[in-house]
């Protein structure tokens, strides 16, 4: 009997914490999170001209964001020879075809996959970076991208659900 009503509050659990979270959230340093709901996210920094993304799964556990990239490859496909992998620099995979080894053109790309997994406490509504010894990384920060000398704040803030 109190099985039956354990497991049952137990996913009601799981599932609030999860609704909570999913959002999109921006720092202040131009980076981005986007957590679905299908427990699927997408990550996108961008300084100056260049950029990063990736896209993966993610889970929590108390309030604590789990987060792991999955890696998306393009089919490289050379006439002749074997089709191979390669990451992909777009968030979409391609076929990517070339009637020679030498006369090719490559996609344009939005930036470079960046495949990582890490972990984001979750606590009023944003997400805080916790470093390698397990505390909150909370102390503000100069961007790159100025030389002003002004402190941002680090912490990722919820723009929409």
């Amino acid at each position: 009997m109190k099985t039956q009503f354990f497991i049952p509050l137990f996913i009601l659990v799981i599932s609030f914490q999860q609704n909570k979270i999913v959002g999109r959230y921006r720092d202040n340093f131009g980076t981005e999170f986007i957590f679905n709901s299908d427990s699927t996210y997408e990550y996108t920094a961008v300084v100056h001209i260049s950029a990063s993304w990736s896209k993966g799964k993610w889970k929590v556990k108390n309030d604590t964001i789990f987060y792991k990239a999955i890696p998306s490859y393009d089919t490289i496909r050379i006439v002749g020879r074997k089709d191979s992998m390669r990451l992909s620099r777009s968030k979409t995979p391609q076929l990517i075809s070339f009637n020679s080894i030498k006369g090719g053109v490559w996609p344009i790309s939005i930036g470079e996959q960046d495949i990582f997994s890490g972990k984001l406490y979750f606590l009023n509504n944003r997400l805080y970076e916790i470093n390698k010894d397990g505390k909150l990384i909370i102390e503000r920060k100069t961007r790159c991208d100025r030389n002003d000398g002004v402190k941002y704040d680090p912490w990722f803030t919820k723009l929409s659900e």
